[in-house]
C-alpha cells in the first residue's frame, strides 16, 4: 500500500477518536439539567473540591471556571461569578443564579419574526435577551425555534 494513504487513513481515526472523545467527555460532565441550590450553599458538584481552589490559587482563573462548568452545568457567567468570590483559603459560598425575568410572549414572538424577515437574525437574539433576561444559548434557540416555526407556517 501506498504510505501516503496510510498516513491519511490513520489521520482519519485520529481526527475520529478524537471526536468520539469529546463527545463522550462532554456527555459524561454535563448535568442533564442546570443544578439548583439556595443562596449560600455549594453545588453538591463542588462540595469539598481542592481542585478549583489550587487552580485559583496559582493564576488560572480561566481553568477554574471551566471545571466550574464542567461539574455543574452552569453557564459562562455563573461559573465566573462563583470563581471570583472564591477568595484564597475562605469557605466556597455560592449564590444560586436569577431566574429569567420573564418567558417569551405572543408581542416579542411577532417581533422576532419581523427581524427575520429582514434577515436581522442577531438582532432578534439581541432583542430576546434585552427583553427576557434569558442566557445567550436560551435566547438563540427560542429565536431558532420561532424561524423553524415560521417556515412550516410557508
Amino acid at each position: 500500500m501506498d504510505p501516503i494513504v496510510i498516513l491519511l487513513a490513520l489521520g482519519a481515526l485520529l481526527v475520529i477518536g478524537f471526536v468520539l472523545f469529546t463527545v463522550f467527555r462532554r456527555w459524561g460532565t454535563m448535568s442533564a439539567a442546570p443544578t439548583t441550590t439556595s443562596l449560600g450553599q455549594i453545588p453538591p458538584e463542588l462540595d469539598g473540591d481542592e481542585e478549583i481552589r489550587q487552580l485559583v490559587a496559582h493564576g488560572n482563573k480561566i481553568q477554574a471556571i471551566k471545571r466550574v462548568r464542567e461539574l455543574t452545568g452552569l453557564g459562562l457567567k455563573e461559573a465566573k461569578d462563583y470563581v471570583d468570590r472564591l477568595p484564597a483559603g475562605s469557605p466556597l459560598a455560592y449564590a444560586a443564579p436569577q431566574p429569567a425575568v420573564s418567558v417569551p410572549d405572543a408581542a416579542l414572538e411577532q417581533e422576532v419574526r419581523q427581524l427575520l424577515m429582514r434577515s436581522q437574525k442577531i438582532q432578534a437574539v439581541k432583542r430576546v435577551r434585552e427583553l427576557t433576561g434569558l442566557g445567550l444559548k436560551e435566547s438563540k434557540d427560542y429565536v431558532d425555534d420561532v424561524e423553524r416555526r415560521s417556515k412550516q407556517m410557508m
